[in-house]
């Protein structure tokens, strides 16, 4: 295996276990919810759900408006060092008090390196950055995402930072923290390198048919 892409795992790896941890030291926090979509988590080879989310502009929206896209879609722990760090929090600095991972780099970054046919600037391409926790655990919302954009600059020609309008703080939510999806143009999720148990690698799965599908 590439010494690279063996970094890119471990980094993945160790980030849950850090994200774990920020977890495990909270009391009281929210563990389920009453009102999950259906199905969640999202399942590979199907629709994702339509989520009603609000964006770092204190805008509304539904996933559905952003068909005929190509989606990166990051669903995010405010407190997850990984999180952090595949923000270029080691550029920036991190926020609230903590520290990003150290060697996790920008996703930007990691896109030069292994798919370098992909332009960040594509107006087919849009990273979708989802807070499913905010600093303290909770559910976040558009202060929280504003928050996160304003830290946190992205070289993507369109990027959003948004917060579901309702809570989806559950196990599964959790268990998908940190990492990445990918969705095509009608929002089927072709790819999933979430959580610390990826489905997908980010970089022999996700990222190929990333530039497969923005052709």
């Amino acid at each position: 295996m590439n010494r690279r892409v063996l970094l890119l795992l471990l980094l993945l790896a160790a980030g849950f276990f850090l994200w774990r941890d920020q977890l495990s030291n909270l009391a009281g926090v929210e563990v389920d919810s009453a009102d999950l979509p259906d199905p969640w988590p999202p399942v590979v080879g199907e629709v994702y759900p339509d989520l009603e989310l609000v964006d770092h502009q204190g805008h509304e929206f539904r996933l559905s408006s952003l068909e005929g896209k190509i989606v990166i879609l990051e669903p995010i722990g405010m407190n997850c060092p990984a999180c952090q760090g595949f923000s270029g929090g080691n550029e920036v600095g991190g926020l609230g008090g903590f520290q990003p991972q150290r060697g996790a780099l920008a996703l930007e970054r990691y896109l030069e390196s292994y798919a370098p046919e992909v332009s960040l600037r594509d107006p087919d391409l849009v990273l979708l950055q989802l807070l499913l926790y905010d600093l303290e655990m909770r559910a976040p919302g558009a202060d929280d995402a504003r928050l996160w954009a304003d830290h946190f600059p992205s070289d993507f020609g369109r990027r959003i930072v948004a917060a579901p309008q309702r809570s989806l703080i559950s196990q599964a939510s959790y268990d998908l923290i940190p990492g990445f999806q990918l969705l095509d143009r009608e929002r089927v999720l072709l790819s999933d390198s979430s959580g610390h148990q990826p489905r997908h690698s980010l970089t022999d799965h996700l990222f190929p048919r990333l530039t497969s599908a923005l052709r």
